[in-house]
């Protein structure tokens, strides 16, 4: 069905080993969506370069949940309270880099997804007609651009695409 195995991944390490785990689309689209949601948040990281802060407290927890019979959701948690911290994205890049040798999730690989001309093509003339306020020509713009496999989203500094 087209997913990436390591969104499978990522949803068995939301269940400990030793419970039972039900395996539903829902839950793996929901996986997937979280998993992405981490993959941005990396991307962002790799993009900034302020520092701040100790990482030793959260490197100490993480090891604790894993030393404490694979407790893998509990390690996820503390990757989630790292991305929201008041830490550097230095250290924090550096944390889930570190954590990810556990976990095995790929974030040293993460990526920015390149965009083909075509694309970039569609997507000048949508803002072109978001300024003209041509509203019925961008939505079917968009509409083209997601048929390519592509989302747009509207921020205030432009227009971002990605893969769908």
């Amino acid at each position: 069905r087209g997913y990436d195995p390591l969104v499978l991944r990522y949803f068995f390490l939301t269940a400990h080993y030793r419970s039972q785990q039900d395996f539903t689309w829902a839950g793996l689209s929901a996986a997937k969506t979280t998993f992405e949601r981490l993959k941005n948040l990396v991307l962002e990281l790799k993009a900034k370069k302020d520092s701040n802060g100790k990482i030793d407290s959260y490197q100490k927890e993480f090891l604790e949940n894993v030393n404490d019979d694979l407790n893998m959701p509990e390690a996820l948690a503390v990757v989630w309270n790292v991305l929201r911290s008041e830490l550097g994205s230095k250290q924090k890049l550096a944390l889930l880099l570190d954590f990810d040798k556990v976990l095995g999730l790929g974030l040293k690989s993460v990526k920015k997804d390149k965009v083909p001309k075509e694309i970039s093509v569609l997507v000048k003339k949508r803002e072109a007609a978001r300024a003209k306020k041509d509203w019925k020509t961008s939505d079917k713009i968009r509409a083209e651009l997601a048929k390519k496999g592509w989302l747009i989203e509207d921020k205030a500094t432009g227009a971002k695409v990605k893969k769908a």
